[in-house]
């Protein structure tokens, strides 16, 4: 009983110290308030581009200056449709696109990455942000 006990309390450690090193392990909504705290809602693109780049553990910013990010999840239900064809929003006039990183989520034993999408309207000023985890083998 306390070897077991032990061990549940040694994963319980591990599980949280790893959620406190990397931000991008915690809920979706958590690390959104994370990305809003170094790039506030109507910072100018160049400057988030600079956060972006200055970041050693995220991958390469990858810019559009002519369009805005569809959502890549799909909602329950699928997207509405209009004539036939599905009316998937597109998010700003502008974006910048990231991978945060990987972790392995112990409980399904599968890779997690994190991407994060941020939007601009035509000014150039943040508008939106959007993380995006996908988990697979």
């Amino acid at each position: 009983m306390i070897i077991v006990l032990s061990l549940l309390v040694s994963l319980i450690l591990i599980t949280t110290m790893s959620m406190l090193l990397h931000p991008y392990r915690r809920s979706v909504e958590m690390v959104r308030n994370y990305i809003l705290r170094i790039t506030p809602m109507g910072m100018n693109i160049e400057d988030v581009i600079k956060v972006v780049e200055s970041r050693d553990d995220w991958g390469d910013a990858r810019v559009s200056f002519t369009s805005g990010f569809y959502i890549p999840a799909v909602p329950i239900g699928g997207w509405p449709s209009l004539n036939g064809q599905p009316d998937i929003p597109v998010i700003g006039e502008k974006h910048i696109r990231t991978h945060m990183g990987s972790y392995r989520n112990w409980r399904l034993l599968l890779i997690t990455d994190v991407e994060v999408f941020l939007g601009f309207d035509e000014n150039g000023e943040l508008m939106d942000v959007h993380i995006w985890k996908v988990s697979g083998g």
